[in-house]
């Protein structure tokens, strides 16, 4: 006997003998070939285990390596007993390599498009060479132990149960259910919210998108369009924020992605409307209720104007000059004090107190006192009536006065101005226009006094005719005593004071 207790052959020269086993490993279940002499009817064990005899000749058997008994892995005893009960053994002839089990897959389900890791357990992992799910190869595994894989799982496995199974050099795990990994469809993801809200220059926005039906956390993008000037996407939240620099319509698409890089995409739009207008000055504060009054308004954001009220009485025209400036004519409206305010397609103005427009009402004069005077003026005319406030200018017929006072909304004193003989209408002049002339606001303007002739007769008297007796007297000329002249005056003097 050669080599007794070594791995190979052991020899006995008998009349029966072993050649060969083949193969030298083998797995439950695989057929095992015994070349040799003198083998016909003879039975075979493996590591004391019976082998089925499937063939026998005297120079060769076919067995199977059994599975009755699970044998134990490594080098096995393999012994040929002849028909004559020779026993010829062959010690380590046969090594036993059990095929790996696969117990457990955790997670046990993952969804679809993903690739976590998994973690395998089972028995006989060493020497693993391939770990498939299904019939996708794992994009990667590590044999951390004999009982123990780690795996990635490829994204691209459809949706269903599939098996997981582990490859060894010599067999391929049996699949079962406890190798079962589920594989979750496609989530059916959301996007919300449906449409977003319209926007204004100027204005801040803000809106918040949310995904949902994946597996979170969620990313952000605009895979198209453009956002609105002045507004960004925080690819992290979702979250639409910023002021609006410019109007239009704008149009974009967004893409939430899950950490499976599942996604889902929406098509949005967002209408940003101009800026509200503005007003910040007006050129007149007050006007006739007739209308026709030129006026300027200054703002800003006017560009676009489709209405322009006062109140709520629109102007009778106007155009805007530029996006500060609108010229305007008012339109007739009852008297009182109303807000200015301009209309664009981004709104209407706001009312303010600096933006006010008052119609006012034509002034009236009932009456004048006195109602006449000499035509060479500086009497003093009290003017009764209504809307004398603000009075702009008091005329006698088309003449100005010399000057006048306002003495309240419904009394102005006046001191007439020179004119012609004759009877005129006294007007008042306010931010309503120009009173309405009738017999009530007539003023005469007489004649001015006759003046004493250059020869006056010894003892003749002296007369004072005319409308005013305050008129200055003089006397010129001729020879007169120191006593004449005074008795004269002092004539004259009494004269005035009968007149009055």
């Amino acid at each position: 006997m050669n080599n007794h207790g070594g791995n190979g052959f052991v020899t006995i020269y008998y009349p029966s003998r072993l050649t060969s086993i083949s193969p030298a490993t083998g797995l439950t279940g695989d057929a095992l070939t015994i070349d040799g002499s003198g083998l016909t009817g003879a039975t075979v064990t493996i590591a004391g285990v019976a082998a089925t005899v499937t063939s026998s000749s005297d120079t060769q058997l076919e067995v199977t390596v059994p599975s009755q008994s699970p044998l134990p892995a490594g080098a096995q005893r393999v012994d040929v007993t002849t028909a004559g009960g020779v026993t010829l053994p062959a010690v380590g002839a046969f090594t036993y390599e059990p095929a790996p089990t696969v117990a457990g897959v955790n997670p046990a389900s993952i969804p679809q498009g993903s690739a976590p890791t998994v973690t395998i357990t089972g028995t006989h992992f060493t020497g693993a060479t391939d770990v498939y799910f299904g019939a996708t190869p794992a994009t990667a595994f590590t044999v951390t132990s004999d009982t123990t894989i780690t795996a990635t799982v490829p994204s691209n496995l459809p949706s269903g149960i599939v098996d997981t199974t582990v490859v060894t050099p010599n067999a391929t795990s049996v699949t079962g259910a406890a190798d079962e990994l589920t594989v979750v469809p496609y989530p059916t993801m959301t996007l919300s919210p449906g449409a977003l809200p319209s926007a204004q220059v100027g204005v801040a926005f803000s809106s918040q998108l949310s995904a949902g039906g994946g597996t979170s956390p969620y990313t952000y993008a605009i895979t198209s369009g453009s956002l609105p000037d002045g507004i960004t996407l925080d690819a992290a939240s979702g979250a639409l924020t910023g002021t609006p620099t410019a109007d239009g319509s704008f149009t974009f698409t967004i893409e939430a992605t899950d950490q499976y890089g599942n996604t889902i995409s929406a098509n949005y739009s967002v209408d940003v409307m101009a800026a509200v207008p503005t007003i910040t000055d007006l050129s007149r504060v007050s006007g006739p209720t007739n209308g026709g009054t030129d006026l300027t308004i200054t703002g800003t954001d006017l560009t676009g104007a489709t209405a322009v009220m006062i109140g709520s009485t629109p102007v009778k025209s106007f155009t805007v000059v530029s996006p500060t400036t609108i010229t305007a004519i008012t339109d007739a409206s009852s008297a009182g004090d109303f807000t200015v305010t301009v209309t664009t397609p981004g709104g209407t103005s706001a009312t303010s107190p600096d933006v006010h427009f008052s119609y006012v009402a034509a002034p009236t004069v009932t009456a004048v006192s006195p109602t006449s005077g000499a035509g060479i003026g500086g009497a003093s005319v009290t003017i009764t009536g209504t809307g004398f406030t603000g009075a702009l200018a008091v005329d006698f017929g088309g003449t100005p006065a010399r000057s006048y006072t306002v003495n309240s909304d419904t009394s102005i004193t006046a001191v007439a101005p020179t004119s012609s003989t004759g009877t005129v209408h006294v007007t008042v002049t306010t931010a309503g226009g120009v009173s309405t002339t009738s017999a009530a606001d007539q003023f005469t303007f007489e004649a001015p006094a006759t003046a004493v002739p250059p020869t006056v007769p010894t003892h003749d008297q002296l007369a004072h005719t005319g409308a005013d007796i305050g008129t200055p007297l003089s006397l010129a000329g001729g020879l007169l005593l120191a006593g004449l002249i005074t008795a004269a005056l002092a004539l004259v003097a009494r004269r005035r004071r009968d007149a009055r």
